[in-house]
């Protein structure tokens, strides 16, 4: 049985990432990484990396990859 996330309750900086990247913003991603966001980030039980995927912009999926 695959091993659920950890949902802990997000920083500012963390929700931002989750927006930016659900969003499909790619500076706003980039601001959020370079402020030191977690790009592990899970909101409301998804991944910050599953959102930036189903938005289906691989430039962002890339970012939080790097």
């Amino acid at each position: 049985m695959a091993e659920q996330p950890v949902e802990l309750e997000l920083g500012p900086l963390d929700a931002e990432l989750c927006r930016a990247a659900d969003g499909g913003d790619r500076g706003g991603v980039a601001r959020c990484l370079d402020a030191g966001a977690n790009p592990s980030a899970v909101d409301q039980g998804w991944p910050v990396l599953l959102g930036a995927a189903s938005a289906g912009d691989s430039a962002v999926v890339q970012l939080l990859v790097q």
